[in-house]
């Protein structure tokens, strides 16, 4: 009972302030549909979809750091981890910078997006690796408001700055500039957050096995933001500038609802990871996937009632190519969103050592994306038809292993 009520106390604290923060990222949104050309919403979206693919970076070291903060219980030590994770990050990111600007020129050919342009959205790689440290201190530590605040911090910067360097005349730049200084400020925020760690005598922690550990939470975290991001940009490959800002409507909408139950899975981690049976730990994930399922048909219900509504509040104007495909591309996010908690549960659990199989689903993906391009609508039953494929592999792929 008290674990259940742990997970529905930290899920609300989270679903309201990361919901806040979703909030703002759809006035950004907003802001952005109504500001910019709808090619140059296109080329922003496929840009801000490279930002989530450094995500990668981001979640597995927020998980890696959750998973181990959970087992410290000493300031001192918790200290320590923060430490020697932030100089490790920091060497990895310009060295992982370097490679990308050189990747940046394949990337700009074959999108047909501005290498400069493409060069500024590397640039987050750096707060993709820093920023998850902190965060994941605060959520081992199930500070959940202050995560929450944290992720507030930077929406509000991001929407204030990059609205007003798309209004002074500097578009995309503009935009992704928003992106990067509002991730910065929430990094240096979280050290005022975690002050009373950051303050105490460093002692050297035990982080025996942390690295084989962030290998299988890597694996499956590039599995999961592989499959969010590579929708919109193998759309920026098939289609038009217009039909791909057509499709990032979409997609964007449909996408609130991964997002939104993201803090439902968050607030389940650090709990599950530190139940004492498996019986506590199954309580722990019931309880999570049924706060999922009904945040998920509320949405379903709204996106099949009032698609035109909801397309036109968010684009400011009459999509119809949108409406159509709102439905399906909102399916095919809910499944993702029950894979992300199933697979967070088991690297909770330590029994995803195997998570490299979860690359066959993306493989996959990319096959039917491939295949089925003709029209927007047949894309979107595609990425439907794909996600029901990684649902079911999360689900095999760990249970094979519980058996071994």
């Amino acid at each position: 009972m008290k674990l259940s009520k742990t997970i529905i106390g930290g899920s609300l604290i989270l679903l309201i302030t990361f919901n806040f923060f979703n909030v703002l990222n759809l006035i950004y949104s907003l802001a952005m549909v109504r500001l910019l050309s709808l090619s140059d919403y296109g080329v922003l979206s496929t840009l801000t979809y490279f930002v989530i693919i450094f995500a990668i970076f981001s979640e597995s070291i927020q998980t890696v750091i959750s998973k181990y903060t959970v087992k410290e219980k000493s300031a001192s030590m918790i200290k320590d981890i923060l430490y020697r994770a932030i100089r490790k990050a920091g060497k990895n990111a310009s060295l992982l910078f370097v490679f990308y600007l050189i990747l940046g020129l394949f990337i700009s050919s074959f999108l047909h997006i501005q290498y400069w342009l493409v060069a500024l959205a590397g640039v987050a790689l750096y707060t993709s690796f820093l920023a998850p440290i902190n965060r994941g201190a605060l959520q081992g530590l199930k500070r959940f408001q202050s995560l929450g605040n944290n992720m507030i911090v930077e929406g509000s910067f991001k929407l204030l700055i990059g609205v007003l360097l798309v209004l002074i005349g500097w578009r995309v730049y503009g935009a992704m500039t928003g992106i990067i200084i509002g991730s910065l400020i929430a990094f240096s925020f979280s050290f005022i957050q975690l002050r009373g760690v950051f303050s105490s005598k460093r002692k050297e922690a035990k982080v025996q096995g942390i690295y084989s550990y962030a290998r299988p939470v890597f694996l499956a975290t590039f599995a999961i933001i592989l499959f969010l991001s590579l929708d919109i940009i193998l759309a920026k490959r098939f289609f038009s500038a217009e039909l791909v800002g057509v499709y990032a409507i979409s997609s964007t909408i449909a996408k609130i609802i991964f997002t939104g139950t993201q803090p439902i899975s968050r607030a389940m981690f650090p709990i599950t990871a530190e139940a004492e049976n498996k019986k506590s730990a199954r309580k722990a994930l019931k309880t999570a996937a049924l706060l999922v399922g009904a945040v998920a048909i509320v949405w379903l219900i709204l996106v099949y009632i009032f698609p035109g509504m909801i397309v036109f509040l968010f684009s400011g104007k009459i999509v119809q190519e949108a409406v159509s495909i709102l439905l399906p591309v909102s399916v095919a996010m809910i499944l993702l969103a029950f894979s992300n908690l199933f697979i967070l549960y088991n690297l909770a659990r330590d029994r995803l050592r195997h998570a490299k199989w979860l690359v066959i689903p993306v493989v996959l993906q990319v096959a039917l994306l491939f295949a089925f391009h003709s029209s927007l609508e047949q894309f979107s039953f595609a990425l439907v038809a794909a996600s029901a494929i990684f649902l079911m592999s999360s689900v095999l792929f760990a249970y094979m292993e519980r058996k071994k």
